[in-house]
């Protein structure tokens, strides 16, 4: 492209597309470059025989105020995910570990935190207790997406004050498809919108930039580079720029998920044995593979219930190279262990698996490596030479959600026409 753009977006995830909007609203000239044949980024929905399954983020509560909003503008309300009243949480073998969850997290918040201690560390000096360990670990590494021997705990208990919220993040979902939001903000920028481009090199300095794809060259007098950091890290800078990105990008480690939605007729977890009788179940943490959980993600607006298999960092990794077949005869013998029989008899399943994509990164998103720059997300949020980075990894409010992967996009354009 010969033209001189104003900005280049690379990445059509929410941050990008957001990005995009607010540039189009701007009147700045820009091009989004995708690698994949389709927007979105994480958010994929996909709607089989009448039913919708989010292969990606599914959750929101009414304080995401974007998210929210672009759920409004694309005529989609909001629908509350259904818990029984009382409900508990269990491990696989139906020991309620709600007290422990408690206990695990007072001695978070009153943790003090050494310098570049680990998740896992954090877990074997403060709570003394071979079993809480084992749920602690398996909780936190189902939340980070990775290994809890790799992620800082600072960078944990951080994210969890940027969580702007005194609700519950999995309150309410989109009666819809979340795509329609990733499609309906491509649409925006129409044609601006460059699918299956890779991104391969940026080179130049503030107001004469080189962005070159496999197949194209953008110049361009800034850039917005909207992926995960590990996925940004495989690109080629310039030297001035990787002098001072580089080690923040290499501050991340890249996460992993494998996903589940499981679809029955009746919420047979509402009346589970326990070991402290039939209780109803919210959900489950698996003690005996590390980063597994099962949530109740039924629906007010579903006439079927749900079930959400999300399985986190190393064992997700495992798991991936398996077969598929493989993979999901262990899931579900992790229902049936928790559940009973009926676990069975479910309608239909659908799996998603993010492990090892190049260019969405693996996992909710990328976490701060315990040896990482503590700072390395201020850096990178920080136009620097007319370039800045945005994703959900990197926003002030949210990250790790839907919310914070739009609020980043926003932001990223307001601080590169500010700065």
């Amino acid at each position: 492209m010969d033209k001189k753009l104003d900005v280049v977006v690379v990445g059509a995830g929410l941050a990008g597309l957001s990005a995009g909007r607010n540039l189009r609203t701007a009147g700045k000239t820009y091009a989004i470059l995708e690698a994949h044949d389709r927007p979105g980024g994480k958010v994929f929905s996909e709607k089989i025989e009448g039913r919708t399954f989010e292969h990606g983020p599914q959750f929101v509560n009414r304080d995401m105020t974007e998210i929210v909003a672009l759920a409004h503008e694309t005529d989609q309300s909001l629908t509350r995910t259904t818990l029984a009243e009382n409900a508990v949480f269990i491990d696989e073998n139906r020991r309620v570990i709600d007290p422990l969850l408690a206990e695990i997290e007072e001695r978070l918040t009153a943790a003090e935190i050494p310098e570049n201690q680990s998740v896992k560390e954090f877990t074997r000096t403060q709570l003394k207790d071979p079993y809480l360990e084992k749920v602690a670990n398996s909780l936190f590494s189902e939340e980070i997406t990775n290994d809890s021997n790799e992620v800082s705990l600072a960078y944990l208990l951080e994210m969890s004050e940027r969580y702007l919220s005194n609700k519950p993040e999995n309150g309410f979902q989109v009666a819809g498809q979340l795509s329609n939001i990733t499609d309906f903000l491509a649409e925006l920028s129409g044609e601006r919108v460059h699918y299956g481009d890779p991104v391969k090199q940026i080179s130049g300095t503030e107001g004469d930039y080189t962005v070159q794809t496999e197949e194209a060259v953008y110049h361009t007098k800034a850039v917005i580079v909207a992926v995960p950091p590990t996925a940004a890290k495989r690109i080629t800078y310039s030297d001035s720029l990787h002098e001072h990105f580089g080690e923040a990008l290499s501050s991340f480690t890249d996460g992993a998920v494998i996903k589940y939605t499981w679809i029955y007729q009746e919420p047979f977890w509402h009346e589970t044995e326990t070991e402290n009788g039939f209780k109803a179940v919210g959900g489950v943490v698996s003690v005996n593979q590390p980063g597994a959980a099962i949530a109740d993600s039924s629906t007010e607006q579903d006439t079927e219930s749900r079930l959400t298999t999300f399985i986190g960092g190393k064992t997700a990794k495992q798991y991936a190279e398996k077969s598929p077949e493989e993979r999901f005869e262990i899931v579900l013998d992790s229902l049936v262990n928790a559940f009973g029989e009926p676990a069975k008899e479910y309608v239909t399943v659908k799996e998603a698996v993010w492990v090892n994509e190049p260019y969405y990164s693996g996992g909710y998103s990328d976490a701060l490596r315990k040896d990482g720059l503590k700072d390395a997300a201020k850096i990178l949020r920080n136009p620097y030479q007319g370039m800045v980075f945005a994703g959900t990894e990197l926003a002030i409010g949210y990250p790790g959600f839907m919310e914070g992967a739009v609020r980043s996009g926003k932001a990223a354009v307001q601080e590169l026409l500010g700065s």
